[in-house]
């Protein structure tokens, strides 16, 4: 078994990690140091990206929406970048609550985030099938992201 620290230590990205060393419902395991998973990357440094570099990172898919990903874009030396949308609904939702006078308790918040995420599988499959498809594409190192 390798010794890698899940979490990496990024200044811009206050969420960057490593989901190798986990085990699939097959018994295989997801290999280190080949998918990470992300707050949006539109914060990192200079060194941030170099700790990125000596990862050997190819490619990101961003899911954020079109709007975020817009006013925060980024773009990494050597990492090719990939949109694949899904549109933020939850703090819709809760402004739509709010304003037809429901008072946002913690039961309240607990069912619209369930909502909202049986809501990501449901509504945005083909943005789940691009990641997949770019997992199937090579085998280089790749992180996905939303916002934060």
């Amino acid at each position: 078994m390798q010794d890698f620290s899940r979490t990496l230590s990024l200044t811009g990205a206050s969420n960057f990690r490593d989901l190798g060393g986990y085990t699939g419902l097959d018994g295989r395991t997801v290999r280190w140091r080949r998918l990470f998973r992300s707050d949006h990357l539109a914060a990192l440094t200079p060194q941030d990206a170099q700790v990125l570099a000596g990862l050997g990172l190819t490619r990101s898919v961003d899911f954020r929406g079109l709007v975020e990903s817009a006013a925060q874009s980024y773009a990494l030396p050597q990492v090719r970048y990939h949109a694949l949308p899904i549109e933020p609904t939850v703090v819709q939702r809760a402004k739509e609550l709010a304003v037809a006078g429901q008072q946002i308790t913690a039961p309240v918040a607990v069912g619209l985030m369930q909502d909202t995420y049986r809501a990501f599988v449901s509504d945005n499959a083909q943005q789940f099938a691009g990641l997949f498809e770019q997992l199937l594409a090579e085998d280089s190192p790749l992180v996905f992201h939303c916002t934060a």
